[in-house]
């Protein structure tokens, strides 16, 4: 989970969460966007999809968090797609990181532009890509009320062990620095790990795949969807990574829920 630092203003992965709200771009990011190979458009097509966030005013609700490596870049970005845009869509959230050695680095973001309740739907959804040489693997983040109080902090209760910093490379493994989180912790956000590729791909996250940390405070009925109160996406440590985001939102199967 992130932990913000009020004074600094700054962002840590950790079992108490708070998130801040600033669309900045930092510089890192490069143009590389062209993938030379068609976008499968009607790949979306089967499914229903509530888009949160479209990025085609320009702003993104995402603020970038590092560990203290000296000169570690993170830097949050809309920019236009080339060669015409992406199925109708003309600007993406690009997401850029490097020099990250200690822990890794992330963006994250509060529900605040939207109402939080994913009742009704099977999932979270997105179109992605990470051009040439970038990093192409990531975690998604996912917080409700059990794992982050609401107005956006997570404060561990009285007589628990503490919070903890939590990392989650890219092939799932997860690593604990500190104390194990007590079973009335909050905390112990839901998570899945990720894969982009040189191309767009519609991406699909269902609510029943989403994990956490085997920890005492583990749900045991899963995430809640009635309120979705925050999301992150952290990066491996030493990754370089540049990750393209678009139409972020909730979806659910049109065959499955009677939806023409």
């Amino acid at each position: 989970m992130l932990v913000l630092s009020r004074p600094a203003r700054t962002l840590r992965l950790a079992l108490s969460i708070a998130i801040a709200l600033a669309p900045f771009f930092a510089g890192g990011c490069s143009a590389s966007q062209r993938s030379g190979i068609a976008v499968d458009c009607a790949a979306a097509n089967p499914y229903e999809v509530r888009i949160l966030e479209d990025y085609e005013d320009g702003s993104a609700n995402f603020i970038g968090f590092t560990d203290s490596t000296p000169g570690a870049v993170q830097s949050v970005a809309v920019a236009s797609i080339e060669d015409g845009g992406r199925c109708g869509s003309g600007r993406a959230l690009v997401l850029f990181a490097r020099g990250n050695r200690d822990w890794g680095g992330g963006f994250a973001t509060s529900s605040s532009n939207w109402d939080g309740d994913a009742r009704g739907f099977d999932g979270f959804s997105f179109w992605a890509r990470s051009p040439g040489a970038s990093t192409k693997g990531f975690t998604l983040f996912i917080d409700d009320r059990s794992t982050l109080a609401a107005g956006g902090v997570c404060v561990p209760f009285a007589g628990t062990a503490g919070s903890s910093t939590v990392s989650i490379d890219i092939n799932g493994m997860i690593t604990v620095t500190g104390p194990v989180p007590a079973a009335n912790a909050c905390g112990n956000s839901f998570f899945a790990v990720m894969f982009a590729t040189e191309r767009w791909q519609f991406y699909r996250v269902p609510f029943g795949s989403l994990a956490q940390a085997p920890w005492p405070n583990r749900s045991a009925s899963g995430i809640d969807r009635s309120a979705i109160l925050a999301r992150a996406i952290r990066m491996p440590k030493e990754s370089e990574i540049e990750l393209w985001i678009d139409d972020f939102g909730l979806y659910r199967e049109k065959a499955l829920h009677g939806v023409e």
